[in-house]
C-alpha cells in the first residue's frame, strides 16, 4: 500500500540520510520541503530512485510556513519535525524579529505541524528530531558547553532573553538547548492530547559530526565538524552518525520499532528521562497558545 512522509530539513545530515534509507521502501512517496528551488533540483539528483516532491518552505519566515501546502489528495503517513539551526557567536534574528532557533526549531515547526494535522492519516505517526543538549545532565552535551533547556515564558524564548548567558557564544548554546527541549514537551503535549490513534515522539540521533549544524559556526570549525570529527566521533560515548542514527528513526516512522505515544528515544532504540519543568502540563499548554497566536 502506497505512503507519503514528509522530511524538514532533508538536503543535508540525517534528513537526507533518512531519505535514502526510506527511498528503498516499494510506494513510499517522499515528500521534502526545500528552502530554495535550486536545491530541489540537486535533491532529486541525490535521490534518483525516490519519488519525491520538493515544495519549497523557509521556516525562517512565518509567512512561507503560512503559504505551504501540499496536495489536497495527499494524506500523510509520517512526519519528521527534523530541520534545525544553531547560531554561533553572533545573535541572529529572523525577518520576524525572533530569536532563531525559537523560531526554527520551534515555532515554524509547531506552525507546519498544525497545518498539516487535517492530512495526516489516523495511524499517522509524527516525531520532532530533539537532542539531548536540553538535559543539563548529559555529559557529552555538558562537554560541549550546554547547560541544557531554559524553560523561560515563551515571550522571553522568542526574544532570546538569556539574561544569565555571560556572551552570545553561550546565549546560542543555550538558545539551541532550549529549542530542542520544546521539541520534547511538544511530543508529550501533543500525545496527551491525542484522543485516537496518531502517534507522537522526540528522538535524540546522538552527537551527529558530519550534519550542516555547524554551518554558522566560521569556516574552520565547519570544516572539523563535517570532516575532522567524524574519523574520531566513535571515541565519543553518545556519538552516532547520520546514517547510523537514521535506521532505528526509518523504522520508527515506518512503524516498524512500536514506541510508547509520547516517548522520546535516542539512536540506539533507549527511551530517556527528558528535563521538563515541574508544571509540565501548564508549561506546554502555554507554549502552545502561544504558538498558535502565530498561525
Amino acid at each position: 500500500m502506497a505512503s507519503t512522509f514528509l522530511i524538514t530539513g532533508a538536503s543535508s545530515g540525517l534528513g537526507l540520510a533518512l531519505a535514502h534509507r526510506l527511498s528503498t521502501l516499494p510506494g513510499l512517496h517522499l515528500i521534502l520541503p526545500v528552502r530554495h528551488a535550486e536545491r530541489a533540483t540537486w535533491l532529486r539528483s541525490a535521490l534518483p530512485q525516490a519519488q519525491i516532491s520538493t515544495p519549497v518552505l523557509d521556516l525562517s519566515r512565518l509567512e512561507s510556513v503560512r503559504r505551504f501546502e501540499i496536495s489536497d489528495a495527499q494524506t500523510l503517513d509520517a512526519v519528521l519535525l527534523n530541520a534545525g539551526v544553531q547560531s554561533a557567536n553572533t545573535i541572529v534574528r529572523t525577518v520576524d524579529g525572533m530569536e532563531q532557533s525559537f523560531a526554527v526549531n520551534h515555532l515554524a515547526h509547531h506552525l507546519l505541524l498544525r497545518k498539516l494535522t487535517p492530512r495526516l492519516s489516523p495511524q499517522a505517526i509524527v516525531g520532532w528530531t530533539a537532542s539531548g543538549t536540553h538535559n543539563p545532565h548529559d555529559r557529552v552535551a555538558r562537554n560541549f558547553g550546554f547547560a541544557g533547556a531554559h524553560y523561560l515564558p515563551p515571550q522571553a524564548l522568542a526574544q532570546g532573553r538569556y539574561t544569565s548567558a555571560p556572551n552570545a557564544q553561550q546565549m546560542n548554546r543555550d538558545a539551541y538547548a532550549s529549542s530542542k527541549g520544546l521539541n520534547v514537551l511538544s511530543a508529550r503535549h501533543f500525545a496527551r492530547q491525542e484522543t485516537g490513534q496518531r502517534r507522537y515522539f522526540a528522538y535524540d540521533p546522538g552527537l551527529m559530526a558530519g550534519t550542516g549544524l555547524a554551518r554558522e559556526h566560521g569556516a574552520m570549525l565547519n570544516m572539523a565538524w563535517k570532516y575532522v570529527l567524524p574519523l574520531v566521533s566513535k571515541a565519543f560515548k553518545g556519538a552516532s552518525t547520520p546514517i547510523g542514527s537514521a535506521y532505528l528513526l526509518a523504522r520508527i516512522l515506518s512503524g516498524e520499532h512500536k514506541l510508547p505515544n509520547g516517548a522520546y528515544v535516542d539512536y540506539t532504540g533507549t527511551q530517556l528521562a527528558p528535563h521538563v519543568p515541574a508544571d509540565e502540563d501548564a508549561y506546554a499548554q502555554a507554549l502552545t497558545t502561544f504558538s498558535d497566536n502565530y498561525q
